[in-house]
């Protein structure tokens, strides 16, 4: 039995690993909420002050929690063990999210032998995609920066994860 049949088609798991500024926190949330269809949204709350971050509860969403800091890729992977979606996303705390932002990335996937999409993010100034530039071609980089980044689920399997 293939591994991508346990996962929810369409849908896209989107963690947000979360460790500090809870003010910057709930904007990411919001954002996510207003310009976001078909997804599940999961928190790892990584050895946090949960006084600071009660808001929470008034999102509808699945929240870990580290009672002592692991770490950003700790609390990457703990969120990735139990995403349910097709598609997995890691968005940091810090980031606010404009409409439309999550179509080119999961054409990307949808359309391509792309195993993992990120934004590109330039010496300066703000991460974000290149559309239409030469249609349905996209740039091979070595390295995509931890703010945002997307991957088929099975691309995890594949891989051996």
């Amino acid at each position: 039995m293939e591994n991508s049949t346990l996962y929810q088609k369409g849908l896209t798991s989107i963690i947000v690993p979360i460790r500090f500024r809870p003010d910057l926190t709930k904007v990411c949330l919001d954002s996510i909420i207003n310009y976001t269809q078909n997804y599940e949204l999961i928190i790892v709350c990584d050895g946090i002050k949960r006084e600071e971050f009660t808001f929470l509860k008034d999102y509808n969403t699945t929240i870990l929690y580290n009672e002592k800091a692991l770490g950003f890729v700790a609390s990457v992977n703990k969120g990735f063990k139990i995403a349910k979606g097709e598609f997995v996303m890691e968005l940091n705390s810090d980031t606010v999210v404009t409409p439309g932002w999550i179509e080119p990335m999961l054409e990307a996937l949808n359309n391509n032998n792309i195993g993992l999409v990120a934004p590109t993010l330039p010496e300066e100034g703000p991460q974000s995609i290149e559309q239409n530039k030469n249609e349905g071609e996209y740039s091979e980089v070595s390295m995509v920066k931890g703010v945002c980044f997307m991957l088929k689920h099975t691309f995890m399997d594949e891989i051996g994860y």
